[in-house]
């Protein structure tokens, strides 16, 4: 609970409590083990990303690099219904394949022919060539490990490199996205038509926002990527049901967090018997029908991207109360802000927003250059009055980090001082 001094910015609209969405990687998905999957995830309100290749790959290295593509039409006309029910169809490098400039740039325009519109999403694919800042990535060993912090998360990559007597990924260039002389450079296109990649981040938390409150964003050494995000890790059957037990969707709903979870649906989620009969396992059904049943906000994850965006363009002034000023060049829709229950705030105009039971507080919509007053009382004002972001939880992320790692010494401690007795 806020006290009346204490107000916080919600990511999410109208009150909703939580979000939630999936990115689902194309590797092994076929039309006859997806089918079943959306099916369930539309019956219960859950609208989710799916990415796709739009090419078949003339070579394929290994079981990641096969699957359904859009050039077999009962697929494509399946993930064209999807987007249609409000699915969002995002890209997955244009196939599994290492792909030239001139491959990419038709591949995308056959995306655009596809679906209406060009991708908002990619996910680079395993390790093919036109992967952009891939080098970077290797170099860093930004996977899943128990630290959210990038300081920590480095340290304990270091560690295990030298306790697995292994070391950093130092060697030739592999990746050439983003290198102009190269037959796989396609940066400028992916600046132009794309305008959010995924990282080669995974948090093991469910929570992705307090992983990294400044999602989605820009790194300025990487200019021909947009935005970059991250997301939780749900890589397979396993890590999905894993990561959606019902205590961490407890605890997703008490951080008022979000997650975007990375998982590939085509990792032995459903089962086809010799029938060709095809059903989505228990555990996953449980696990999705627990989460759809909370107040959560359910959409794609471009949707929940550019939401995060837009409220980094809403500017928060002192002036005699609290002054929000919509910077965006479309309207603000539901603003919701955490007070205490039933707790009064006032405009300029004297017009009065009252937080309902759970302490939320509406703004229906704040158009373009609109600027909302707030006050504490009518007329009054309070200097100790401020709208904290979520991103003020950077913080506490560190002392997690700190808790983590203590636990892991003592632990270690723990271990030694047994094997002494």
């Amino acid at each position: 609970m806020n006290t009346d001094r204490t107000l916080l910015v919600s990511p999410y609209p109208f009150g909703k409590e939580f979000a939630f969405t999936i990115i689902d990687d194309t590797d092994r998905s076929t039309l006859e083990t997806s089918k079943p999957l959306y099916d369930y995830l539309s019956s219960i309100g859950l609208r989710t990303t799916k990415t796709v290749w739009v090419k078949e790959a003339l070579t394929k290295k290994d079981e990641d690099d096969y699957g359904d593509t859009t050039e077999r039409q009962e697929y494509l006309r399946y993930v064209q219904e999807l987007q249609n029910l409000g699915f969002e169809i995002a890209l997955h490098n244009v196939s599994s394949d290492d792909n030239k400039r001139d491959d990419i740039i038709s591949g995308i325009e056959t995306f655009k022919a596809h679906f209406g519109h060009y991708p908002r999403i990619n996910v680079m694919h395993d390790e093919n060539k036109e992967n952009l800042y891939f080098d970077a990535f290797l170099k860093r060993g930004y996977i899943s490990k128990p630290f959210y912090g990038r300081f920590l998360s480095a340290v304990y990559k270091k560690y295990m490199d030298l306790k697995k007597k292994r070391k950093t990924y130092s060697g030739p260039k592999r990746f050439f996205g983003e290198l102009e002389s190269s037959l796989y450079f396609w940066g400028d296109i992916c600046k132009e038509k794309i305008k959010y990649i995924r990282s080669y981040i995974s948090f093991p938390d469910i929570n992705t926002l307090k992983c990294n409150p400044n999602i989605p964003y820009y790194e300025m050494e990487k200019p021909y990527v947009n935005y970059w995000f991250d997301s939780s890790n749900g890589e397979d059957r396993h890590h999905f049901n894993e990561l959606l037990a019902k205590e961490n969707v407890r605890k997703l709903i008490k951080e008022r967090g979000c997650s975007i979870v990375y998982t590939h649906f085509g990792r032995g989620f459903v089962k086809c018997d010799s029938k060709g009969n095809c059903c989505l396992n228990d555990n996953s059904i449980r696990a999705l029908d627990n989460i759809a049943a909370q107040d959560g906000w359910f959409v794609p994850v471009s949707d929940i991207l550019d939401r995060l965006e837009m409220l980094k363009n809403l500017a928060v002034h002192y002036l005699n109360g609290i002054l929000l000023a919509n910077l965006n060049d479309a309207p603000i829709e539901g603003l919701t802000i955490c007070a205490s229950p039933n707790q009064r705030l006032w405009t300029l105009s004297q017009d009065i927003y009252q937080a309902d039971g759970k302490g939320n507080i509406i703004i229906d919509r704040i158009m373009p250059n609109q600027i909302v007053w707030l006050m504490n009382d009518a007329g009054k004002y309070h200097k100790n009055m401020k709208l904290k972001y979520w991103t003020d939880r950077q913080l506490t992320i560190t002392a997690i980090d700190i808790r983590t790692l203590i636990n892991k010494i003592a632990n270690k401690m723990s271990i030694n001082g047994n094997k002494v007795k």
